[in-house]
């Protein structure tokens, strides 16, 4: 079930090359409840175990995933550098 999320919120745009934690900033959002991606110039993965592939996500697509600020998230790019549009929501 989907509850309304009033925030707060972050966002920034990352450029995303080795395996990273996702996240804007420092730390996780505090209370985060989705993270969502928009890869703009390539492919990434993203995955909640560190050293994996995971989710292969397109350019340009956007992509939400349901992720605590206690939930650990990864991101890396297929290949080179990738430009990725990236929102924590609470």
């Amino acid at each position: 079930m989907f509850y309304p999320l009033d925030g707060p919120s972050v966002q920034d745009e990352l450029s995303i090359s080795t395996q990273q934690e996702l996240k804007v900033g420092a730390s996780p959002l505090s209370e985060r409840k989705v993270i969502t991606v928009q890869p703009k110039d390539g492919k990434v993965y993203v995955s909640f175990v560190n050293g994996e592939d995971g989710f292969l996500c397109f350019k340009n697509g956007i992509y939400t995933f349901e992720a605590s600020d206690k939930q650990p998230v990864y991101i890396k790019a297929e290949s080179g550098t990738v430009a990725v549009v990236v929102a924590e929501r609470a």
